[in-house]
């Protein structure tokens, strides 16, 4: 009963937030015939199983996202629990995007933006334009994304890093190099703030700050990001390491 149901799908929430997305769908999988039996198949908690169910296939590569995620939508929308629908349009783009269906997949999320307006939404819609060739649309949805986030977090949170990311490479596709090198500056400038100057979780925003001065042909910058890189990997791999190799 409830009593199994809830404290497994507690359990499965954990669990996905530290990426275990099969630890997640298992446990989910349990809970659903608890709910089913409880409140019917058409219920708001089995559409909720449903749709995390639908999640962490599409976190798995698994083809049966698709009708789970189809299947909870048809019950969030006979329910009229709008805010749900949005979301599970958002699941539904997911599984259009992993198709190769981008047309639908831009249907999908505009439909969700019109019952509300959300980042996750404008970052989906970006990818669909991006997908379609516009990738002057997709750095103005990522910008009002960017936006919105930064209200919600702060202008130096962690949190912005993966916008901020997409943001660089679509300033990057729509030619736009200079934007890209001061994105990718910013992304390394908070993760400074985050982790401190000599961090190996920063690591990886010194090498995309250098590819990025790279390509827009500032070797001088390069160097500089790239040797702090190189003196943070001999610090944590020794000075002989294949790992360290990787900068030079």
């Amino acid at each position: 009963g409830a009593a199994l149901a809830n404290p497994l799908v507690d359990l499965g929430n954990a669990r996905g937030c530290l990426g275990d997305h099969a630890g997640k769908r298992d446990l989910f999988q349990r809970a659903l015939p608890m709910y089913e039996a409880l409140h019917g198949r058409r219920s708001e908690r089995v559409a909720y199983v449903l749709a995390g169910i639908g999640e962490t296939y599409g976190d798995l590569g698994d083809e049966r996202m698709e009708p789970m995620v189809e299947e909870a939508l048809s019950i969030y929308e006979e329910l009229h629990m709008e805010p749900e629908v949005a979301s599970t349009l958002l699941l539904l783009a997911v599984c259009m995007g992993h198709r190769g269906a981008f047309d639908k997949q831009k249907e999908l999320v505009e439909r969700s933006l019109t019952i509300g307006e959300s980042a996750q939404a404008l970052i989906s819609l970006a990818k669909s334009h991006g997908a379609l060739g516009d990738a002057k649309e997709k750095c103005t949805l990522l910008e009002k994304a960017l936006n919105m986030e930064e209200h919600e977090y702060g202008t130096d949170s962690l949190r912005l890093c993966a916008t901020l990311y997409n943001l660089a490479n679509a300033y990057a596709a729509d030619s736009r190099g200079s934007k890209k090198v001061e994105v990718m500056e910013r992304i390394l400038s908070i993760k400074e703030q985050a982790y401190g100057e000599d961090d190996p979780r920063i690591r990886s925003a010194l090498y995309s700050a250098g590819a990025a001065h790279a390509s827009f042909g500032n070797a001088e910058r390069q160097i500089v990001v790239l040797e702090r890189a190189l003196a943070i990997d001999e610090r944590e791999f020794g000075k002989e390491s294949v790992k360290a190799a990787v900068a030079l």
